[in-house]
């Protein structure tokens, strides 16, 4: 690894000089020359995006609740400057304040959106909402969709749950994957994309707008192979496009052009499988950040490899994302009925 890849991130601001997660630590920061910050949000009960680590006030304020039962004027009433030295009336933030603070930098920000123990419907599409309001598209990191997925994996208890979600401009390996081996590192960060690791297996796959990234979750009796790969089929034939699946965990075009590449995990009695659909990609950044193993190149041979890879857009052309969305989402209610959707956008 070289120098130039090693990136400092500020966890909750410059934490261990000023109050975590406040307009200070995250100043602090900034001035310290850090590369990106690391905050959490949890949603005041106005639905105000609030940046505080835990469900509740009271390890970090003057106050005593969780932040769930508080309108953001009654959290910003209170100190959170926790007892550290020199800090006084210091007051929580919400998160349009902390992208106001760091909008006119070159800082990247890890959102983690807490739901472990407090749920918030619909906190991811307001962050997404945000983050597009002010600008910050592609600076919004992509691990909290991972981490969201791996966290509706954690809870999960019955029924079948699909969310969807995008990255911005993203290589993500699989468990067991070499970085190295699979993705040319250095055209990537040159480029200022990034790189993420899957707990599922499977190979490395690149993310970009273009492309859109859908996740069944399901209990051990729910979990049905055949019904969540329907879905994803009936829902590009509603668009006109002929798709199948194939044993090398690929949906592909009726012509044998590989548009979703699939993986899949399993443990403590649930199941999930995920997969990526392209549909107007960018096939030359695709093509340049991602680097197959040789023995792949000799079994298969380059231009094979390369022609049985394709957008849908080239079988339907004016396609577009949110046309996908839809589909699925239609797919998945006729096939399911009512069941938990969840989607998102970063």
């Amino acid at each position: 690894m070289s120098i130039d890849m090693t990136k400092v991130w500020a966890h909750r601001g410059a934490s261990a000089y000023a109050p975590e997660n406040t307009i200070p630590a995250f100043q602090m920061a900034m001035e310290m020359g850090a590369d990106g910050l690391e905050l959490d949000v949890h949603e005041s009960s106005d639905g105000k995006l609030m940046v505080i680590h835990d469900e509740r006030i009271d390890r970090t304020s003057n106050g005593t609740g969780r932040v769930v039962d508080m309108t953001c004027q009654q959290l910003k009433k209170l100190d959170f400057s926790n007892g550290m030295p020199g800090y006084k009336d210091v007051r929580i933030p919400t998160l349009r304040e902390v992208y106001g603070l760091i909008k006119d930098s070159r800082m990247t920000v890890n959102v983690e959106i807490k739901c472990d123990v407090v749920i918030y419907p619909g906190i991811w599409d307001k962050v997404i909402s945000l983050e597009r309001e002010m600008g910050m598209q592609g600076r919004i990191i992509p691990w909290h969709n991972l981490a969201l997925e791996d966290m509706l994996f954690d809870i999960h208890r019955e029924g079948c749950c699909l969310y969807l979600w995008q990255n911005q401009n993203t290589v993500v390996i699989g468990r067991a994957q070499n970085a190295w081996k699979e993705c040319r590192i250095d055209e990537l960060e040159k480029d200022g994309g990034k790189l993420a690791r899957r707990t599922s297996g499977g190979g490395a796959v690149f993310h970009d707008l273009g492309n859109l990234n859908f996740t069944f979750t399901a209990s051990e009796a729910t979990y049905d192979l055949h019904r969540q790969l329907q879905v994803i089929i009936d829902a590009v034939a509603s668009l006109g496009i002929k798709a199948s699946f194939t044993g090398r965990n690929d949906i592909v075009t009726e012509s044998g052009a590989k548009f979703s590449g699939n993986a899949f995990r399993k443990a403590n009695g649930v199941s999930m499988h995920h997969g990526t659909i392209l549909i107007n990609a960018d096939m030359g950044k695709l093509g340049r950040y991602l680097m197959p193993s040789k023995a792949k190149l000799r079994s298969k041979g380059v231009e094979s490899i390369r022609s049985r890879v394709a957008n849908l857009n080239e079988y339907m052309p004016g396609i577009a994302v949110e046309d996908v969305r839809q589909a699925i989402i239609s797919a998945f209610e006729k096939e399911y009925g009512c069941c938990d959707m969840i989607a998102e956008q970063s």
